[in-house]
């Protein structure tokens, strides 16, 4: 019982001079409280601005694909119409 009593007297001691110790850390961490809430809302409203990046490219090259499929359906178009063409015109000249 006397170690027992001797063991939580060494604990009682301890905690007395690391009790103001805490109580620093403590009024320290509630100092930089309100800037690290700002540092998280920064970073989760830089999070959400980077994914709406994401998908704005990638809205951005759908849109770029479809008018090169356009393009490049209006130049076979084109192509295949000039040839119709040529040979229209070169049959009608030799008849």
């Amino acid at each position: 019982m006397e170690a027992l009593s001797k063991k939580q007297e060494d604990e009682d001691a301890l905690y007395s001079q690391v009790k103001s110790d805490f109580k620093s850390s403590s009024d320290v961490l509630e100092g930089v409280r309100p800037q690290a809430n700002s540092v998280i809302e920064i970073g989760k409203r830089t999070s959400t601005d980077v994914s709406q990046l994401g998908r704005d490219i990638e809205a951005l090259l759908n849109k770029m694909k479809e008018l090169k499929d356009k393009i490049s359906k209006l130049a076979i178009d084109f192509r295949k119409t000039s040839h119709f063409n040529s040979l229209s015109q070169c049959c009608h000249s030799s008849i």
